[in-house]
């Protein structure tokens, strides 16, 4: 799960702004990460959504999808997971991902 930090301050920023903020949290590889992994980006991006979060445990690391361009993300860099995560504006803070 991302952590309770994490959702009070989306759901403060969604309260905001008028747009979304998309998060995903995967132990294996399934289906649903498949889809998380390219279906949901390029959905995502064509809805304007600016931060998209993918967090995947299997292999230790942390995506953070910004600024999203037509049906793709112009920014995309990885992570490793346990780490601080600086996620980009409208967020603009670190997230501690050690509990993840």
């Amino acid at each position: 799960m991302v952590g309770s930090g994490f959702l009070v301050r989306a759901r403060r920023l969604h309260r905001s702004t008028s747009r979304s903020i998309a998060a995903q949290l995967h132990g294996h590889r399934d289906s649903t990460a498949v889809r998380d992994r390219e279906k949901k980006i390029r959905g995502y991006a064509r809805a304007g959504i600016p931060v998209y979060l993918l967090i995947d445990r299997e292999e230790g690391e942390v995506i953070v999808y910004s600024e999203p361009s037509g049906d793709d993300y112009a920014k995309s860099p990885k992570r490793k997971l346990g780490l601080a995560v600086p996620l980009p504006e409208p967020l603009g803070f670190e997230l501690d991902t050690g509990e993840f």
